[in-house]
């Protein structure tokens, strides 16, 4: 005859099995928890470095208002040591024909060190500077620094950050 009650053995049983359930979620939860902090954590890293380098940002476009050329280098910036003030994520600034690549060092998230990130200037038929950073493509108008004056320079990516630890106005 059945009563509707659990045995005792039958009820340790099925406790025992939630525990397990309950102790898999909580740890896949866990890992997903750790997994999106170390993602915004990178980004924010990501996203200080670029603030970091609105000085050198200033200089390329100041230079570049001068001339109508994009500096080739740093050597072309007579203000960049007191611009290029150190950041503890960053290793190295380089700039190239305008661009402006940071280098991420051993002070940045582990997945970032060794990558690096390029901010970009384009310019409008206008002559205005417009500076783009990470993978996200020119908007349509935007040309490459120096074009309206004659330069024809192909832009390099220098970007090998992962996308997803881009902030989204660089993706």
């Amino acid at each position: 005859m059945w009563t509707g009650a659990p045995t005792r053995a039958a009820a340790r049983g099925v406790a025992a099995i939630e525990l397990a359930v309950v102790t898999a979620v909580t740890l896949v939860m866990a890992a997903l928890a750790v997994s999106a902090y170390r993602t915004y954590t990178a980004r924010q890293e990501v996203r200080g470095s670029l603030a970091a380098v609105a000085s050198v940002q200033a200089l390329v476009t100041d230079a570049f208002n001068r001339t109508g050329v994009p500096p080739v280098s740093e050597r072309e910036l007579p203000g960049l040591p007191a611009a290029k003030q150190p950041h503890r994520f960053i290793e190295v600034v380089t700039i190239e024909h305008g661009a402006i690549e940071m280098l991420f060092g051993n002070g940045a998230e582990k997945s970032l060190r060794g990558r690096s990130v390029q901010v970009t200037p384009f310019e409008t038929m206008d002559g205005e500077v417009v500076w783009i950073c990470g993978i996200r493509p020119p908007d349509v108008g935007l040309y490459p620094l120096g074009f309206s004056g004659g330069t024809n320079l192909e832009v390099k990516a220098g970007t090998t950050v992962e996308p997803r630890y881009l902030p989204a106005e660089c993706r």
